[in-house]
């Protein structure tokens, strides 16, 4: 295979290739395979009609996604499968994926830590009922106590993120994966103009507060990528989720929220907002 990294350039083909794609995962998406290629040393080939996309850090062996197109499935798997001696390993894949790698004696397990969030997108907006009674608080407090205004992004204000983002940023446990999202972060914002995504910048008494980036993932499904907010500001996490969706997205619906990574913060505030359903994604192994 002509494993090649993941550039801008490949926006149009990658996107070509995904319209085909089976699998409702926040991974697979052209966005995603952007903004970690240098983390995950994310690579891809196009094998028999079919798009391939291999990821690789220093600390797990090389694994590969499930391959997309309209092409010869089982022939990319052959080519997959030769380039790996015939030991391949296969992260994020669906439940159905999984069945069928069964049957060509893989043996799977599911990923819990990595199943997506998915949440009703007009229960994200209205938050309505008791069960958002706190995050309808935390909104309205935020709306009581600044002078606020939601833009969509723009290739403006998008590098104006960048900055306020550098003030807020802090990562006192010198986690190596948050300086990566930082990089990544300002590398999409600084090429807002020429990445395919969407984005919202919230401000409070004219100095931005929160900001955000997604993308149309299926038909009927928004996925959130990045969500940053200034957690000075009490209410802007919730604020610029609802005002982005109600803007960007009330005509889908559903929204992903991505996984939790098994930290177990980040459940309980994905959990917080009550999500409808999850996506499992697994993991297959050739025995």
């Amino acid at each position: 295979m002509n494993l090649k990294s993941v550039s801008s350039d490949d926006l149009q083909k990658i996107k070509s290739y995904l319209e085909y794609r089976q699998c409702e995962s926040s991974e697979i998406n052209f966005l995603t395979f952007y903004i970690w290629r240098k983390a995950f040393n994310i690579q891809y080939a196009e094998v028999e009609g079919c798009l391939v996309i291999r990821f690789k850090d220093n600390d797990s062996p090389e694994n590969f996604r499930f391959p997309i197109g309209g092409g010869d499935v089982i022939k990319a798997l052959e080519k997959i499968e030769e380039h790996c001696d015939g030991r391949p390993i296969f992260y994020g894949i669906s439940k159905q994926q999984a069945e069928f790698l069964e049957t060509r004696g893989y043996k799977t397990s599911c990923m819990k830590a990595y199943s997506d969030y998915v949440y009703k997108t007009d229960d994200l907006i209205n938050l309505s009922g008791r069960k958002y009674h706190s995050k309808r608080n935390h909104l309205n407090t935020f709306m009581r106590s600044y002078e606020y205004e939601y833009k969509a992004m723009d290739s403006e204000n998008a590098l104006e993120c960048i900055k306020a983002y550098d003030l807020w940023f802090t990562n006192e446990s010198q986690d190596a994966m948050l300086d990566y999202e930082k990089q990544a972060i300002e590398d999409i914002l600084t090429h807002f103009d020429i990445l395919d995504f969407k984005g919202g910048v919230l401000y409070a008494n004219g100095e931005i507060c929160a900001f955000t980036v997604s993308e149309q993932l299926t038909k009927d499904m928004a996925v959130i990528h990045i969500e940053k907010a200034n957690t000075q500001i009490n209410g802007a996490f919730p604020a610029i989720n609802q005002m982005h969706l109600e803007a960007t997205w009330s005509h889908l619906t559903y929204v992903n929220r991505e996984e939790d990574l098994g930290l177990e913060g980040l459940r309980k505030a994905k959990l917080s907002y009550r999500p409808c359903k999850m996506i499992d994604k697994y993991k297959a192994v050739k025995l």
